[in-house]
């Protein structure tokens, strides 16, 4: 350009919006961690938190839309296997005009801290839209970690308060129909291997006592393509460190 020029432009209206920052998320009990979300321009949602039956957690995976944005008449599905245990309207406080991530402080709620599934039907305060946003969430002191090989799958149970292997744990292996596949015990070392498995598998229920966790065995791996690992050999033996954007 042989001189400058300046110019004065006027972008649209953002739209306000909230939503969950992730669905399946795992809250470790007694934690100070919040279940989060995103919000732009809303400054207080309504929250329903519905209890999975304990028998009913396979149906209810089975049943689950894979969408954070569902109308009601889909959340008419979710009623035999739930029951709810607390409504609230939460304060959110956002800077106005920007996208901010806000936790919800679950921890502070006493129905919410029975180790379970939960699901959290969430729209903002004072609307009465035609979708409301959903996702599920488990309070528990479980954590899974599962490897998948051609002939087999290595489920890794630990402890979320101690981060010590938790043996003991029944894993249960389910298909698409919440049909059982397999079940067995961790041993002392938070292992439990499935050998042969077929495709059928898609999801593993973990029970301990009063502890419950769940690890969908058909959503995305942990993916490493992003990171420049070099020339690096691989090793039997891998430790990982990851966590959500913006720590």
């Amino acid at each position: 350009m042989s001189e400058n020029e300046q110019r004065n432009l006027r972008t649209r209206r953002i739209q306000s919006s909230v939503a969950f920052a992730s669905s399946g998320s795992v809250l470790p009990l007694n934690s100070s961690q919040g279940l989060p979300l995103y919000t732009i321009n809303v400054d207080a949602v309504d929250v329903d938190f519905h209890r999975i039956k304990p028998d009913k957690v396979g149906q209810f995976i089975h049943h689950w839309a894979k969408r954070q944005s569902q109308r009601s008449w889909n959340l008419q599905r979710y009623q035999p296997f739930t029951e709810l245990v607390h409504s609230g309207r939460f304060d959110l406080n956002p800077t106005k005009n920007r996208r901010q991530r806000v936790n919800l402080p679950v921890k502070d709620i006493e129905a919410l801290q029975v180790p379970a599934v939960y699901m959290a039907v969430m729209k903002p305060a004072g609307s009465y839209p035609h979708n409301y946003q959903v996702s599920y969430f488990v309070v528990s002191d479980i954590g899974l970690h599962g490897r998948f090989y051609p002939n087999r799958i290595d489920i890794y149970s630990n402890s979320l308060s101690k981060a010590s292997p938790m043996g003991g744990v029944m894993m249960t292996m389910l298909d698409r129909n919440g049909q059982v596949l397999g079940q067995q015990r961790t041993t002392p070392d938070g292992l439990a291997t499935f050998n042969g498995v077929g495709t059928n598998a898609r999801l593993m229920l973990a029970q301990k006592g009063p502890h419950l966790a769940l690890l969908e065995l058909i959503g995305p791996a942990l993916d490493l393509s992003a990171f420049e690992l070099g020339s690096r050999q691989h090793r039997a033996t891998e430790g990982y460190i990851y966590g959500p954007r913006d720590l």
